[in-house]
């Protein structure tokens, strides 16, 4: 009876997941630099977020935070991390990225059909610490978003 139940739950996670699209989590071994990478090509989940950030802010909150980026969250276009910038010292890290800022020559902002956009290549330090599930985002940021 037990295992019965334990496969129809294993055949629901894996439907759900199918249904969904699986989204690719670090292993507690994974570096700094792959967790970035992760974080920015999933366009951001709450998961990767540290211990101490999940505190103050909820789930909701986290995915209303990409709205009001500013500028927008679509301005914004994570290009890499910058070979060698990972620094390690004790149970934190930081980590050197690349990422695009988009700017709209338009008079109807973000929505002009017919505006010229134009980008600018930026840096940015990006803060982790290290938890028993891994490394983890010490904040968010708007920088990491993917096209």
């Amino acid at each position: 009876m037990i295992i019965i139940r334990k496969t129809i739950l294993l055949i629901a996670i894996v439907m759900l997941l199918m249904s969904i699209g699986c989204v690719y989590l670090p292993s507690p071994d994974a570096s700094p630099s792959q967790v970035v990478d992760i974080f920015a090509s999933s366009n951001g989940i709450y998961y990767l977020m540290s211990t101490e950030y999940k505190k103050t802010v909820n789930e909701n909150d986290f995915e209303n935070k990409k709205n009001k980026c500013e500028p927008n969250w679509i301005r914004y276009e994570y290009v890499g991390i910058i070979n060698g910038s990972e620094h390690i010292e004790g149970n934190n890290a930081s980590v050197e990225i690349n990422y695009l800022e988009k700017f709209d020559d338009g008079v109807l902002g973000d929505y002009d059909p017919l505006s010229k956009m134009t980008q600018k290549t930026k840096t940015k330090t990006i803060y982790l610490i290290n938890e028993t599930s891994g490394w983890r985002l010490k904040g968010f940021s708007c920088e990491l978003r993917t096209k």
